[in-house]
């Protein structure tokens, strides 16, 4: 992703910038109209306002361009657009959904990456945990199975998802949707095109579902919501999203709402996060396909998911920004509280953003990055990672990786891949005081000197203050395989105490590069004590790939 080298730069690239805001409306109202702002201060209401817009010609989008000044550290969105998406609900259970064989897909299209950071020194290399662990991993629990390609239809990668909630786990893949208990057993598993098919939404989301699935599930509203691309050619460019009626998906019920993403930019790499005051998604957006044009930031109001008519407000970064990943929460905070994302802002930097959105009053809404940058250790991103037997795989360390975790101490917690020597490795942090002056608690890159890369993690914190994070390790001398490792709560600062296994790979990658795209650490909303991972591997050398499910605790968590 584009991003300046200083600050003064920023300015220069920013001001006066003219950009032209995503257009997205109900399906089924083309006449749909929305708030707009230009938000010029951190304190809300100060900018020019304009009217409702009419709607474009085509279904779900209206847009109109707009001009904004940027000022580094008070406003960087365009902005804020407030609309409702229609619902369309259909009466099934989907673990009782009939599976039927997937048709062999053609390879999943993907979009160039945002370009890399710019003028960066990455010779500096801030300290690394260069030692294996020797303390005790907490032991796997669940280890099982998950979907694997040939029978999900046959795209690389899988871009592995995974959510657990009170009675039923769920994974996503390209393009494939299983369900599983809390023992591991496989209840169901339908195609993206079977689940979004039955709401009739008369959309590209009923029949050409294109992948990058997300699932989480939202304690709060005690809701699933399942999640991909449509992105017919030459667009409009979807999101479909579907929200089940309660937490037990043996019982019937779900409301699809298929919403136009941008009428000419696809959103690629959708990231969703439960937070106090709704439901949050990021993506990148690449001009048919092509040049990035910035990241956007969506709200869901939470009150209103399952309801006949889905709110929604949204705000766009310019291209200086992109890959922002929104917090992750599940701890009782007020409902009020502002939603934070993160962004690799350079080599030494990372960027906090606050998205304040105001349900009843959306031209108050703000979207706003912190003045001061959070300062880092330095870094280089991680390059290409060898495997044993197959392609050199990407490590996809442009971005922060899923999910950006709030703890219940308001601390936040996420990882990226860096490059430690001729290895990778995964470069945690804890940061804290984000309400004043971001504060890094806690930072270090996990790389023990064995020769493994060790990247595409997801991490966690239960309810105790202990992190878990799983990833992707493979060398030259090492197939891929799945690890996780660990970090009690009031241990040394800046270390992992232990790693574990959960799968060994016994087979490399031919088929492509890309790995991941991402994996997925949930915590169980039942105890927020037990942490499930899926992720990817290969038992044999080629392109099918299969996937784990694993979960574990810390013992004395409860």
């Amino acid at each position: 992703m584009k991003r300046p080298p200083t600050r003064p730069v920023i300015a220069a690239a920013l001001t006066a910038m003219a950009l032209l805001a995503a257009g997205c409306s109900s399906s089924h109202n083309p006449s749909a109209t929305g708030d707009h702002k230009v938000q010029k201060d951190v304190h809300g209401d100060h900018g020019s306002e304009n009217g409702d817009a009419p709607g474009a010609n085509i279904p779900g989008g209206d847009h109109e361009e707009e001009t904004a000044q940027r000022t580094p550290g008070t406003d960087h969105g365009l902005p804020n657009r407030a609309f409702s998406v229609k619902g369309y609900h259909a009466s099934f259970a989907l673990t009782k959904l009939q599976s039927r064989p997937i048709p062999k897909q053609a390879e999943k299209r993907e979009a160039p990456k945002p370009p890399l950071m710019q003028g960066q020194d990455h010779s500096a290399q801030g300290p690394a945990q260069r030692t294996r662990p020797a303390g005790t991993i907490p032991p796997l629990e669940v280890n099982v199975a998950g979907i694997h390609e040939a029978e999900a239809g046959g795209l690389h990668p899988p871009d592995t998802s995974g959510a657990v909630g009170p009675d039923q786990y769920v994974q996503t893949v390209n393009e494939a949707i299983g369900i599983f208990d809390k023992t591991g057993t496989r209840l169901s598993m339908v195609s993206e095109n079977q689940f979004f098919g039955q709401f009739h939404t008369g959309t590209p989301c009923d029949n050409q579902n294109g992948g990058d699935p997300q699932v989480i599930f939202d304690e709060r509203s005690n809701k699933w919501i399942i999640g991909d691309l449509s992105y017919p050619s030459g667009g409009p460019y979807y999101f479909c999203m579907a929200v089940s009626s309660g937490p037990d998906l043996s019982s019937p019920g779900w409301t699809a709402y298929p919403f136009v993403a941008s009428p000419d930019s696809l959103n690629d790499y959708p990231k969703i996060a439960s937070a106090p005051n709704g439901i949050f998604m990021t993506a990148n957006l690449f001009y048919h396909f092509q040049s990035f044009s910035g990241a956007e930031v969506w709200g869901f109001k939470r009150s209103s998911l399952g309801s006949a008519s889905l709110k929604v407000q949204t705000v766009r970064t310019s291209s200086a920004y992109g890959s922002l990943l929104p917090a992750n929460s599940y701890n009782s905070t007020t409902s009020k509280q502002a939603e934070y994302l993160v962004s690799l802002e350079d080599s030494t930097h990372i960027g906090l953003w606050k998205y304040k959105v105001n349900w009843k009053r959306p031209k108050r809404s703000t979207f706003t990055q912190t003045p001061t940058l959070v300062q880092v250790n330095s870094y280089q991103p991680a390059g290409e990672v060898s495997e044993l037997g197959g392609n050199v795989l990407d490590s996809l360390s442009d971005r922060p990786m899923y999910q950006l975790q709030m703890a219940p101490d308001g601390t936040l917690w996420f990882n990226h891949s860096v490059q430690v020597g001729s290895q990778a490795g995964v470069r945690w942090y804890q940061i804290g005081d984000i309400t004043t002056t971001p504060t890094v608690l806690q930072q270090s890159t996990y790389a023990p000197s064995d020769g493994l890369s060790r990247w595409m993690g997801s991490l966690a914190v239960d309810k105790d203050g202990n992190m878990a994070v799983g990833f992707s390790t493979a060398s030259s001398s090492a197939y891929p395989s799945i690890n996780y490792a660990t970090r009690p709560a009031g241990a040394k600062p800046n270390k992992l105490t232990a790693e574990g296994n959960i799968v060994q790979g016994s087979g490399g990658q031919t088929v492509t590069n890309r790995w991941g795209d991402y994996s997925q650490m949930s915590l169980d909303p039942t105890d927020h004590c037990t942490f499930w991972y899926t992720q990817e591997y290969y038992t044999t050398t080629g392109g099918d790939w299969q996937t784990r499910i694993a979960a574990f605790k810390f013992p004395g968590c409860s």
